[in-house]
């Protein structure tokens, strides 16, 4: 299995495993987030596994992360991989005594990876088919249902 994909992450809490957001691995490139922080940042392929440097940049409310509510902060991820799932420990950069245990699952090749079945158009309106999207104050005002079957 490739590395390059969407990955779901997870870190590690009292009680297991808890959702942390989205990776997407492209070409040695991270990109990802969840509705609190956005990240992006490298990866390379080691001896010993893989190595992440990442920067996260929280918005809206900041939470504690390794030991601190910071805004932005650098990270390093060391871990394995054991066909799509990978684990390992992600470490503070300015402060490596904070790390936690976390842990990815692929979920998906990228859409790159993929070739249409129905020769050049996507599913889901993307392409040359494309859903066109209301206007949101239409959608306010009740003009246009974003379900087509309600009425």
């Amino acid at each position: 299995m490739r590395l390059d994909g969407v990955w779901t992450a997870e870190v590690a809490v009292n009680n297991g495993w808890e959702n942390a957001g989205l990776l997407i691995l492209d070409k040695g490139r991270v990109t990802g987030g969840s509705n609190v922080y956005y990240t992006r940042g490298t990866y390379a392929l080691t001896r010993e596994g893989i190595e992440m440097a990442l920067q996260i940049r929280f918005y809206g409310v900041t939470r504690t992360l390794l030991g601190e509510c910071r805004e932005e902060m650098a990270v390093e991820l060391q871990g394995k991989r054991n066909k799509n799932i990978m684990y390992g420990r992600m470490t503070r950069k300015d402060k490596p005594r904070y790390s936690v245990a976390v842990r990815a699952i692929k979920q998906s090749d990228l859409a790159s990876d993929y070739r249409s079945p129905t020769d050049g158009v996507f599913p889901f309106g993307v392409g040359s088919e494309a859903a066109t999207t209301p206007e949101p104050n239409s959608l306010r005002r009740g003009r246009q249902s974003i379900h087509p079957e309600s009425k």
